[in-house]
């Protein structure tokens, strides 16, 4: 797998670091991520440069969740119930993250995508819920730059243990992601509460 990613990138280079992270975008399981750390690796090495595979990688992962996004609104959430089996997204998961959609979208966008199976699928649902375009690709655009960044310098910083460093982001961002997320609705819900005993 190592070895085929490396000549893959080494084939390509940044062309071919933007489809794999476009397709990963789309939310098709698709190993997008370690691909990035590969990329930094190489950077690393002085195979790449550092800010082609960093515009390379944010341009891609925007690009493609726009897409995302206008499947979401013009296809609609039949198309998406249908199809969300390929994406790991039950029915009963939709309407959950329809809900936290409403309550927060920054949060929703910028944190949710860290958190498997709610990444894949939140261009989706923002498409579905009328978010504005505006605002997803602002969101978007901030998540796919702390993304890129960050599996970038673990790349460049970290290239010889990448399978230990990628292992442990894996589950410690999700933690890391879902905290935050629950601190901000809890923040949020005791604002309103307090605003609401001052009417």
């Amino acid at each position: 797998m190592k070895e085929m990613m490396m000549h893959y990138l080494s084939t390509l280079g940044v062309a071919g670091l933007f489809i794999a992270i476009f397709i990963e975008s789309l939310g098709v399981p698709f190993p997008g991520g370690i691909m990035v750390v590969f990329a930094g690796f190489m950077v690393g090495q002085g195979r790449l440069n550092l800010y082609h595979a960093l515009f390379s990688a944010v341009a891609a992962f925007v690009l493609g969740s726009i897409v995302a996004f206008f499947l979401g609104r013009y296809v609609g959430e039949p198309f998406f119930q249908r199809c969300g089996k390929y994406l790991n997204f039950s029915p009963r998961d939709l309407n959950q993250a329809q809900v936290r959609l409403k309550h927060s979208s920054a949060v929703f966008i910028i944190l949710g995508r860290f958190i498997p199976g709610l990444s894949n699928v939140s261009p989706y649902l923002a498409g579905i819920s009328r978010l504005g375009l505006g605002r997803f690709i602002l969101y978007n655009f901030i998540f796919a730059l702390l993304w890129g960044g960050l599996y970038l310098g673990i790349g460049i910083f970290f290239g010889h243990r990448w399978s230990y460093i990628s292992g442990k982001l894996q589950i410690g961002l999700p933690v890391v992601a879902i905290i935050l997320s629950l601190i901000y609705l809890g923040f949020t819900s005791i604002k309103k509460k307090l605003a609401r005993k001052k009417l």
